[in-house]
C-alpha cells in the first residue's frame, strides 16, 4: 500500500521512574503527547491513506477516523527471536574496541567489555535493536510515499528517519516544536549518562579508564551506524549515515 506512515516514540512503564513526582510528570507528558498525536492523526487522515506506528496506550482508535490503520511496537513479539538476538550481538560486539585498540579495558585478566555486554545487552536490545527492526518491518510492509515523525526527538524516530532516507522515502516532522517531547528525549539521555558515570570499580588502586572517544560502527543490513560513547557501556546511541570516503 502507499500513503503516509506516521511514527511516534514508544512509551515507557511508569515503574521505570522511581520517584513519585517524576512518574506524575511523565503521566502529564503522556496526556500532552496523546493530545498532540490525536490532532496530528486527524490532520493527516484528511490527506488520504494513513498508517500510524505507535504504542497502544497512546491512541484511542474509537475517537479517531475509522480508516486510519495502526501498527504497534509490541509487534516485536512477531519478529524472529533468533534474528533479533544475532543482530543485537553484532551491534554490541562490533562497537566495542578490540583488545589491541584498548588494552586498558582489561583488568586483572578480565576483559571488561565481555562483562558489560552481558549487563547492557538487554537495554540495547530494548532501546535500539527491537524498535529498529519493527520500524524496518513496518516500512517494508506499508511501502509509504512519505514518512512523518511526530516530534523527531526520540531515538526510535531518528532511526526511522535514517531507514526511510536510505530507501529514498521523503521524511517530515509533524510537530518539530513540540517542546515537551524534546525535553523528554534529553531527560532520557541525561539519565543514561548519569547511570553510566555512577558506575565504578571498587577496591582498585588504579581504576582503568573507560571513557573513550566516539567510535562509529556499521549495523548491517540497515546500513546504519550507531555512535556510542563508552562510559563504560553504550549510554547514548545516535543514528548516523555512514560516510563513503
Amino acid at each position: 500500500m502507499a500513503g503516509i506512515l506516521l511514527i511516534t516514540e514508544p512509551t515507557r512503564s511508569h515503574g521505570e521512574y522511581r520517584k513519585p513526582w517524576v512518574r506524575r510528570l511523565y503521566r502529564g507528558y503522556l496526556r500532552a503527547y496523546r493530545a498532540r498525536l490525536q490532532r496530528t492523526i486527524e490532520g493527516l487522515a484528511i490527506e488520504g491513506k494513513l498508517t500510524t506506528l505507535t504504542a497502544r496506550d497512546l491512541v484511542d482508535a474509537a475517537a479517531l477516523p475509522a480508516w486510519v490503520k495502526y501498527r504497534f511496537y509490541d509487534e516485536v513479539l512477531k519478529l524472529d527471536a533468533m534474528a533479533l538476538f544475532e543482530r543485537n550481538r553484532r551491534l554490541i560486539e562490533d562497537c566495542w574496541p578490540s583488545r589491541v585498540e584498548a588494552p586498558e579495558l582489561g583488568y586483572r585478566g578480565v576483559w571488561l567489555p565481555a562483562l558489560l555486554t552481558q549487563v547492557r545487552g538487554i537495554e540495547i536490545g530494548l532501546t535500539v535493536t527491537e524498535p529498529l527492526s519493527i520500524v524496518e518491518r513496518v516500512i517494508t510492509e506499508t511501502e509509504p510515499d512519505r514518512v512523518v515523525l511526530l516530534s523527531g526527538a526520540s531515538v526510535t524516530e531518528r532511526l526511522a528517519r535514517v531507514v526511510a532516507e536510505r530507501r529514498g522515502i521523503p521524511v517530515a516532522v509533524a510537530a518539530a516544536h513540540f517542546v515537551a517531547a524534546h525535553v523528554h528525549a534529553r531527560f532520557l539521555r541525561w539519565l543514561q549518562v548519569r547511570d553510566a558515570t555512577s558506575w565504578h570499580f571498587h577496591g582498585a588502586s588504579s581504576r582503568p579508564r573507560l571513557r573513550r572517544r566516539a567510535r562509529v560502527c556499521s549495523l548491517s543490513p540497515a546500513d546504519l551506524a550507531i555512535t556510542s560513547w563508552w562510559t563504560p557501556w553504550p549510554v547514548q546511541s545516535e543514528p548516523r549515515v555512514p560516510s563513503r570516503a
